[in-house]
């Protein structure tokens, strides 16, 4: 029997939407602190105008702080208001970033002579050093020294090297051209068979016949293609964005390889999927190896709190590395833009920890209870659902103790004939139901949000891999995810009675 309370819940959404609020307000009073003294750092009629903009914008800020902390006093929760205060922030989080940014230049002045041109970043700008953001970002820098302290485990406390980008894609360009440019792609690439579509298709065209391809979910296998391959890179989801929902038993892996490499070899992680839940570096040995270890993942799914406000990416390398990743990215033009990273929530590992947590929960709920409807049918496309956290999933041996499995699910088909057809009906039905019972259900990309998503994904991208449906499960509280439960379960039936199959 469970023993989740719904009050609870969403009084726990109120007090992230509470932190989120705050932390902004924090940064707009720094920065209307900085106005009230800026003297020659801002022409004194800028300052004065911005001063006000921001004093308006900690007012609207402060309200709806308020607000939530009046729900939260006086126990008013419900669905809606979390709807209705989330919303309000993710459309204060742009004008945020963009409001701390005003008086700055991109290419900020390092001496003046009278007014500066370097806005809040006066005094912080060396000549050649930091003066054009595109190359160095303070704000930026500031960001990935927060996520570093608050969401890495580094061995030995050693501080390892974080770069954010302009998004997860770019992060990952920044990745391959790093290690081409720096000569470590001079052998075979191995790449696990459900990596990220998009990256596959990069890498298919940047190492052309040098890429081999092998079975992330048989540790034995990959172990196999090194010894024989012998390879300059790795390429590795940790959870994999495909209809197999592929989790590696990483752990195995980075073991093996550090034991077992002869030549120096770059294993290269997409941790997007599993994000804090997953710490590469731990699973590193302490030793030395032939094996080097790069991470990245996109900042657009957990770490913005379901405000999907501004495209961001990070990647981070032990402290020592033979990676030139901040040469490359500046030369590459991939360094996040300082309006966006001051778009960002504050990096909180308790917060986000919990919000995760409720997503697995939601997952596993779903994917349990859908498995076992589709298993009582006798006339349905559908064979069962993939996901992690269940106990008949492949990979149930080492998946089985982790902390997160994923936000997301796919519902597998018996036969590969009517698959696209049938997505797309399953899509249609699902928000028909999700209408009727007056539930929110959205047909969108991605996952990590408030609100539970249902898409088809990879359509133009079979050449790499198989299309596929996937469920993102939302932060939904207990009684609202055993709605939707039943919302899917009637639009199984509906699209198994349309479909022929």
């Amino acid at each position: 029997m469970n023993t989740y309370s719904n009050q609870e819940e969403l009084a726990d959404d109120l007090r992230e939407l509470l932190y989120l609020a705050n932390s902004k307000i924090d940064q707009l009073r720094q920065f209307f602190i900085f106005l009230s003294s800026c003297h020659d750092a801002v022409m004194p009629g800028t300052a004065h105008m911005i001063q006000g903009l921001t004093n308006d914008h900690i007012a609207t800020y402060k309200k709806l702080a308020a607000e939530i902390s009046t729900s939260l006093a006086d126990k008013k929760f419900s669905s809606e208001l979390k709807r209705v205060y989330a919303n309000k922030l993710r459309s204060l989080a742009g004008i945020t970033g963009a409001l701390l940014t005003s008086v700055d230049g991109q290419s900020p002045s390092a001496l003046h002579s009278q007014f500066s041109e370097a806005g809040a970043q006066t005094g912080k700008i060396s000549a050649t050093i930091n003066d054009y953001k595109r190359d160095h970002n303070i704000d930026a820098e500031n960001y990935e020294h927060a996520f570093r302290s608050e969401y890495i485990d580094a061995a030995l406390r050693i501080p390892p090297n974080v770069y954010t980008t302009s998004s997860g894609m770019a992060a990952f360009t920044t990745i391959v051209n790093t290690l081409h440019l720096d000569g470590l792609l001079s052998g075979p690439i191995l790449v696990g068979e459900s990596c990220y579509f998009e990256c596959k298709k990069i890498l298919e065209k940047f190492c052309e016949n040098n890429i081999f391809y092998f079975d992330e979910m048989s540790a034995d296998a990959l172990l196999l293609k090194v010894q024989e391959l012998q390879p300059s890179a790795i390429f590795l989801d940790t959870l994999c964005n495909t209809e197999a929902v592929a989790v590696p038993d990483t752990k195995t892996i980075i073991t093996r390889l550090s034991k077992e490499l002869h030549r120096p070899t770059v294993l290269v992680l997409d941790n997007t999927g599993l994000g804090i839940s997953y710490q590469a570096f731990k699973d590193l040995p302490l030793l030395p190896s032939k094996l080097n270890l790069i991470v990245f993942e996109s900042l657009i799914k957990y770490h913005q709190f379901g405000m999907d406000r501004t495209p961001a990416g990070i990647i981070w390398t032990k402290a020592i590395s033979p990676f030139g990743v901040s040469g490359w990215r500046m030369h590459l033009g991939t360094t996040l833009s300082d309006s966006a990273v001051l778009s960002l929530p504050k990096p909180s590992r308790a917060l986000l920890t919990k919000r995760m947590a409720r997503m697995n929960r939601n997952a596993e709920y779903l994917a349990s209870v859908l498995d076992a409807h589709i298993k009582t049918l006798t006339k349905t496309p559908y064979s069962h659902a993939v996901y992690p956290g269940l106990s008949t999933y492949p990979g149930a041996a080492w998946t089985k103790n982790l902390p997160f499995h994923g936000s997301y699910l796919v519902l597998a088909c018996k036969s590969a004939e009517p698959e696209i057809s049938l997505h797309k009906t399953f899509i249609s039905v699902a928000i028909d139901e999700a209408r009727r019972a007056k539930i929110n259900l959205i047909s969108g990309t991605s996952f990590g949000f408030d609100t539970t998503r249902i898409y088809l994904t990879a359509l133009h991208a079979t050449e790499v891999t198989k299309p596929f449906m996937r469920i993102s499960v939302g932060t939904e509280s207990w009684d609202e995810i055993q709605a939707l439960a039943q919302v899917l379960i009637r639009a199984i039936d509906r699209a198994s009675k349309q479909v022929v199959f």
